[in-house]
C-alpha cells in the first residue's frame, strides 16, 4: 500500500467516526444557550478530530520525509559512484572496426602445427588409428624424431647417445621458439662435447701405445711373437725391467682413470640432453 492509499484511508475513518458520532452528545459538549445549526457549511468541526486530524498529517509527513530521506541518500551514493572505462572488446563493438585490422598473419611456431593435405590422395581408410605424436612430432621432420627415438632408446641400453644430432635438434627448435641465450647455451654444449672427444680419443691413443710398449718390454709383440733382446747383466736387466713396468702400469692406470672421468662426463651430458627430449617424444 502506498502512502498516499494510506492517507486515503485514514482521512475516510476519521469521516466514518465523525459520521458515527450521535447527536446527542455533539449537543452535550456544546455550551448552554448555544444551537446547533442545520447549515452544514457553517458548522465546525469538534476540537479532537481536529487534533487527530494533526497527528495523522504529522505523522504521515514524518514517514514522507523518511522516504524523501532514504531517496536523497541513494541518489547521492548512485551519483558518487566509480565505474571502470570500457574495455577493448566494448569499444570494438561500440567503434566497428573494420574486419581487416583483425586480420594478421600466423606466427612460425603457429604454422607448424597445421599442415596441408591438398596433394595427398586418400585411396582407402586406414586399418587403425595413427599413433599419437608428441609436440616435437609436429614440428621436426619424421625422419629426424624417428633418429632421435631410436637414438633415445639406444642410449638407454647402452648409455651412449648421438650428441651432435641431440643439438641439431635444439637447434631446429630454437629456430621456430626463440629463446634468448639458448643459441650460445648449444654451442657451448657442441664445443665442450668436441674437446672431450678428441680428448677421450687422445686418451685411447696413449693408453693403446703405452700397452704396445709394455707388450714389448715383456717379450711379446703385438702378435704375440718373441723379441729378443741383447744380452745384458742378469741383476741389472731384471730391476730396470721391473721399474719400467711399474712406471708404465702407473702410467696406465692413471690414463685409464683419466678416460673413466672424461665417459662419465660425457654420459652426465648424455644424461641432460636425453631427459628432456625422451620426455617430449
Amino acid at each position: 500500500m502506498t502512502a498516499m492509499a494510506r492517507t486515503m484511508a485514514v482521512r475516510n475513518m476519521v469521516v466514518i467516526v465523525i459520521s458515527a458520532e450521535p447527536e446527542s452528545d455533539v449537543s452535550a459538549r456544546l455550551p448552554r444557550g448555544s444551537e446547533v445549526h442545520e447549515n452544514p457549511r457553517t458548522e465546525q468541526p469538534p476540537a479532537h478530530c481536529i487534533a487527530l486530524h494533526c497527528n495523522i498529517m504529522s505523522i504521515l509527513n514524518n514517514k514522507f520525509e523518511r522516504h524523501l530521506s532514504q531517496i536523497e541518500e541513494a541518489a547521492n551514493d548512485i551519483s558518487s559512484m566509480r565505474f571502470s572505462k570500457p574495455g577493448i572488446f566494448t569499444n570494438s563493438q561500440v567503434a566497428r572496426p573494420p574486419i581487416t585490422s583483425l586480420i594478421r598473419d600466423t606466427s612460425p611456431y603457429e604454422r607448424v602445427l597445421f599442415s596441408s593435405t591438398l596433394n595427398e590422395e586418400f585411396t582407402e581408410r586406414p586399418s587403425a588409428l595413427p599413433a599419437k605424436s608428441g609436440l616435437l612430432g609436429s614440428l621436426l621432420d619424421g625422419n629426424f624424431v624417428h633418429q632421435v627415438q631410436s637414438t633415445v632408446k639406444t642410449a638407454q641400453l647402452k648409455g651412449d647417445v648421438d650428441v651432435e644430432m641431440l643439438l641439431q635438434g635444439a637447434e631446429d627448435l630454437a629456430r621456430i621458439y626463440p629463446i634468448p641465450g639458448l643459441d650460445e647455451r648449444i654451442e657451448q654444449l657442441r664445443s665442450r662435447y668436441q674437446d672431450l672427444f678428441s680428448s677421450v680419443a687422445l686418451h685411447e691413443e696413449l693408453v693403446a701405445a703405452q700397452r704396445a710398449q709394455l707388450d714389448l718390454q715383456r717379450g711379446t709383440t703385438k702378435g704375440g711373437l718373441i723379441v729378443h733382446k741383447a744380452k745384458a747383466p742378469k741383476a741389472t736387466r731384471d730391476t730396470s725391467t721391473k721399474a719400467e713396468i711399474q712406471d708404465e702400469e702407473i702410467a696406465i692406470g692413471q690414463l685409464e682413470v683419466r678416460k673413466f672421468e672424461m665417459e662419465s662426463e660425457i654420459r652426465e651430458l648424455d644424461r641432460r640432453l636425453t631427459g628432456p627430449i625422451s620426455k617430449a617424444f
